[in-house]
């Protein structure tokens, strides 16, 4: 299949992944990981942004009629490319990779959004910073711009 934006998938005995910088990245949290500034290193981790939404209905019976819950919504996930534990700066990371032309799609940037939301409601309600969001843009030409969300102060 052709992807949308010209990436080449790169499957290998890593994984599959959505296009060669992607792969090329891995690697070096790989390297990271061997050297001890990360640990617990995870692909597509999936975090709910937006919960289902269940709503109470009546059911009409024959004979009676009875309360039920309903899933009205179903919930919305976010998949990160990586998650993992810095020990450098002492906090779990949902790193993201994505090219310039999809960064800037309006759906990216409502779920970017909802993410960090989702990233804030839960350090506060932690009452710790631990989570940040790391967004890793690569162009055609290999250079990299990272851009970190450390969440609310």
């Amino acid at each position: 299949m052709k992807s949308k934006y010209f990436a080449r998938k790169t499957i290998n005995k890593y994984g599959t992944f959505d296009s060669s910088h992607e792969y090329q990245y891995y690697i070096s949290l790989l390297d990271r990981q061997k050297k001890g500034e990360i640990y617990g290193l995870r692909k597509q981790v999936s975090i709910e942004i937006i919960p289902k939404r269940v709503v109470d209905d009546i059911k009409h019976l024959k004979t009676k009629d009875k309360a039920i819950k309903r899933v009205d919504e179903h919930n919305a996930v976010y998949t990160c490319d990586f998650a993992y534990y810095d020990n450098v700066i002492d906090k779990y990371v949902m790193l993201e990779f994505k090219s310039p032309i999809t960064a800037r799609l309006p759906d990216y940037i409502l779920r970017r959004k909802l993410v960090k939301q989702a990233i804030d409601r839960h350090n506060k309600r932690k009452a710790l910073k631990h989570w940040v969001f790391v967004e890793v843009i690569m162009d055609d030409k290999g250079r990299k711009k990272v851009s970190k969300y450390k969440g609310k102060d």
